[in-house]
């Protein structure tokens, strides 16, 4: 059984309603938890495609919902489970195709499609870890091949295999939103289970406010996100550089990107100030918050 966890945040209801039209067929229940007041309009949206909505009435973060959202699916019985943001629109297949992946590979614990900007039309790549470097993969180049072993997954449009969970413990909750999904991907491989991508797997994504396309010593597409998103994404990077099983490449590889996304928005991004403020506090709280946090994989009977 494969149960979808959506998760959104005051979202495009007519983004909403593709995604759901284009998974219905592909999963066999659907699961929306929604962080805040229910929208005007979202639960229409819900009961037109027979969705089981899940309102919380605050903004409890993306790593929280999502766990309660598959300790739902699990009290369902899944054997599997998608994990689906707001924006994000399943190509036809793209379900069938990263269920074969877990099947057919019993040591994976979870697989993910490749992203495909629904504003730019830009596609993703992967990221390998050779045990030493970061190397990026195009899935161009291995389009041929069913699956290859990445690095990390994006959440949107990853399939979790339950039984794994049980094993690795659910996502991070205290660390609200950004770098939930490495850190996950980063455990699972730390514990032995491999994290695979399915080139002909295609997810329609909008990741960040606007994306912008840069020369920095190759063409890079720059994804634009608020102040805010910006201290959670310096602090939870210095917080994962901080876990025992990060390898060093791991630290180095994040810590160049801190460097690279600084230096362009400080430079070039709106609101700079407010900005740099933010990334100032993300930085502090980064180095003096702890990482004792619990993700035991413990199913509450009460939801």
């Amino acid at each position: 059984m494969i149960v979808a966890v959506t998760v959104a945040y005051h979202p495009d209801l007519g983004l909403l309603e593709r995604q759901f039209r284009s998974l219905s067929p592909q999963v066999d229940r659907i699961v929306l938890l929604h962080n805040g007041p229910t929208p005007v309009g979202l639960q229409d949206v819900c009961d037109r495609f027979l969705i089981d909505f899940l309102p919380i009435e605050s903004n409890i973060g993306l790593a929280f919902a999502q766990n309660r959202g598959i300790e739902y699916a699990t009290l369902l019985g899944a054997d599997e489970i998608l994990l689906m943001d707001q924006d994000s629109v399943p190509y036809p297949s793209m379900v069938d195709l990263l269920s074969h992946a877990l099947r057919t590979m019993p040591g994976a614990a979870a697989a993910g499609p490749r992203s495909i900007d629904l504003r730019s039309g830009h596609k993703s790549h992967f990221l390998v870890d050779d045990d030493a470097k970061i190397v990026i993969c195009n899935p161009d180049a291995v389009k041929t091949v069913p699956s290859i072993e990445v690095a990390h997954l994006i959440a949107s449009g990853t399939l979790l295999r339950t039984s794994a969970l049980s094993a690795i413990g659910l996502m991070r909750g205290e660390w609200f939103i950004d770098h939930i999904d490495t850190e996950w991907c980063l455990r699972a491989r730390n514990q032995g289970w491999k994290v695979v991508a399915v080139p002909a797997a295609h997810l329609g994504h909008s990741l960040g406010d606007k994306v912008s396309k840069v020369w920095w010593g190759r063409t890079r597409h720059i994804s634009h996100h608020s102040p805010l998103r910006h201290y959670y994404m310096f602090r939870n990077t210095i917080l994962l550089n901080k876990l025992p099983y990060v390898p060093f490449h791991w630290k180095f590889f994040h810590f160049r990107r801190l460097i690279q996304i600084f230096l362009y928005f400080a430079v070039m991004g709106p609101e700079k100030l407010l900005r740099i403020k933010m990334i100032m506090k993300g930085i502090y709280d980064g180095f003096t918050k702890s990482n004792q946090l619990n993700v035991s994989f413990e199913v509450q009977k009460s939801i």
